[in-house]
């Protein structure tokens, strides 16, 4: 029927409907948030395995680039993200050539995105019109 890394995925998709309503449910800002890293870390984790800490690795760097290059960051974090991505690519080839199996690269290729657009308008914040 389904392979099981893709069953896991479409399990986490469904499980996140109720865990939603209850996060909705919550009182206060603090537990929210917390409910959410601690879940969102294992949902994660549940559908990817071991693979699931290089997400948190390249937030890091992302942010200390950031925080490095100050409102001239964007041009460098998008070819750090794209690198990075490229380099995990080349590293799926190797050790998965061909295979169909569900990794950590689908959340890094959205990444590339969010990183990319969160950096180029940080660096506009400081352009004047």
């Amino acid at each position: 029927m389904f392979p099981e890394d893709q069953l896991r995925l479409a399990l986490a998709i469904l499980a996140s409907i109720p865990i939603s309503v209850l996060l909705y449910k919550l009182p206060s800002a603090a537990i929210r948030k917390y409910f959410s890293i601690i879940i969102g870390t294992y949902l994660q984790y549940y559908v990817y395995g071991h693979e699931f800490w290089l997400s948190f690795a390249i937030h890091f760097l992302i942010y200390s680039i950031v925080v490095a290059k100050g409102r001239k960051c964007g041009f460098i974090v998008l070819l750090t993200a794209i690198a990075l991505l490229s380099i995990y690519h080349v590293y799926r080839m190797i050790v998965d050539y061909g295979g169909w199996t569900l990794d950590v690269s689908t959340i890094l290729m959205g990444n590339v995105c969010k990183y990319s657009l969160f950096a180029f308008s940080y660096e506009d914040g400081e352009k004047t019109d």
